[in-house]
């Protein structure tokens, strides 16, 4: 893959809302020369969710299409493409209604069926197998108490929810689970599940988290983990696989950022084997984590330690939405850059830092050519601040072409919380190498 193309950056909105395309979910998805991407505009009538595409021959963008209005910046739009080239829009939801829509035709966001409610929940992840069964994964709408997994089958209704980890009754107040799936060829369907829980609603929150993993053989009926020991739903990292896991009686901060996080990370290479990559700040600042079982189910965790080389000063905070892989088998991670100092804790992140608007931000790519044996850091878009960069990534029947950086959304402006009665409005950019 060559990284060093120019990278051509096309508005797609100037009404993005403060999280218009954050979230672990799809974004974006490219078939035959059209790349689709959904996000979240900020106007008077509310949070629209909206879905435009972009034609690579002419470099133009559709005009945007409406597909609902969200409650509010949590209740964001996600999309996948099935293997027939249908898109498959799955939005909304905080604590609330999620909704399904379907496109009326192959690789063509014009026209879309009517929505069907999926379930109540938040942040949802879709995810479509190659029979075209799609499955979502969100945090449950009950006190945050889980994940829950919702399938449908080729022509069927949906099914679920059915529960896959719950949180721990000794940690009674927020909780957040970050989930990333992803389906093997032969359907086996692999999860990657962070958990942030906490005490209080509003203090001594991320007492305990985690990165863990579990993979199904059956759509979501049955889980084990990557050596094939059995896991009874729904799920604890005591059971599952355990990839990192920390637990304090205080954290640095009363509303604190995670300290280990995936954030969905989870593609599989040709041999179906799981890479998650995951961001610890427990050592060092922005440590990059690249995880991969072997072929006995044990896990190998190695450091990626060109990225502080390439960026001295500059340490990603997160690393949501992040790792994909390409048609040639390329992995590449795009990862957004803090300067270090302020806003840091020692090696950990505070919540203003995450709340600033970057301006000294630095875009990178990871890439490995390899099988993530090795990785080349490499800047992604020169002079440019890019707030929560969202990639795409293999999600179903997408095409993401060898040869090149994948395109992925960003926004610029803010990612605070407005103040009462104030509107925020950010530039949504689509960004093709």
């Amino acid at each position: 893959m060559t990284m060093a193309p120019r990278t051509s950056v096309y508005e797609v909105s100037r009404a993005g809302s403060e999280r218009a395309t954050t979230g672990g979910g799809g974004k974006l998805a490219t078939r035959a020369g059209k790349t689709h991407v959904v996000w979240q505009d900020r106007t008077e009538a509310g949070y629209p969710n909206r879905v435009a595409t972009f034609e690579h021959e002419s470099g133009a963008l559709t005009e945007p299409l409406t597909l609902n209005h969200g409650e509010d910046n949590h209740a964001r739009p996600n999309l996948v493409m099935d293997h027939e080239g249908v898109l498959h829009a799955v939005i909304s939801g905080h604590n609330s209604p999620v909704v399904h829509r379907r496109s009326e035709r192959p690789n063509d966001a014009s026209a879309w069926s009517e929505p069907v409610t999926i379930g109540h929940g938040t942040y949802p992840v879709p995810v479509c197998a190659p029979d075209g069964t799609l499955h979502v994964a969100m945090r449950n709408a009950e006190r945050w108490n889980g994940v829950d997994l919702y399938r449908k089958p080729p022509g069927g209704a949906w099914e679920g929810p059915r529960k896959l980890v719950y949180r721990d009754p000794a940690l009674p107040g927020y909780a957040a689970f970050h989930a990333g799936l992803a389906v093997a060829a032969d359907g086996t369907l692999h999860a990657a599940i962070d958990f942030y829980e906490s005490e209080g609603i509003w203090e001594r929150r991320g007492l305990h988290q985690a990165v863990a993993y579990m993979r199904s053989p059956d759509g979501g009926a049955t889980w084990t983990r990557a050596d094939g020991a059995r896991i009874e739903l729904p799920a604890r990292p005591e059971s599952m696989d355990v990839l990192a896991r920390d637990t304090a009686d205080e954290r640095h901060e009363p509303i604190s950022p995670p300290v280990v996080l995936a954030q969905g990370n989870l593609v599989l290479d040709d041999a179906a084997t799981p890479h998650i990559l995951y961001a610890d700040h427990r050592d060092a600042p922005g440590q990059v984590i690249h995880a991969y079982p072997d072929g006995a189910g044990r896990w190998q965790r190695e450091p990626i330690e060109a990225l502080p080389d390439a960026f001295p000063g500059h340490r990603p905070t997160q690393v949501r939405a992040a790792l994909t892989r390409t048609a040639d088998g390329t992995f590449a991670a795009l990862l957004n850059l803090r300067p270090l100092g302020e806003g840091w804790d020692g090696t950990l992140p505070t919540r203003a830092l995450s709340m600033a608007e970057g301006t000294d931000d630095r875009l990178a790519w990871l890439v490995s050519s390899d099988n993530g044996n090795t990785w080349c850091p490499h800047p992604a878009l020169e002079g440019q601040s890019a707030t929560q960069p969202n990639v795409e990534r293999p999600m179903g029947g997408n095409e993401i072409p060898g040869g090149r950086p994948p395109p992925f959304l960003f926004f610029e402006g803010a990612t605070r919380y407005p103040e009462e009665g104030e509107m925020i409005q950010n530039r949504v950019q689509l960004a093709v190498p």
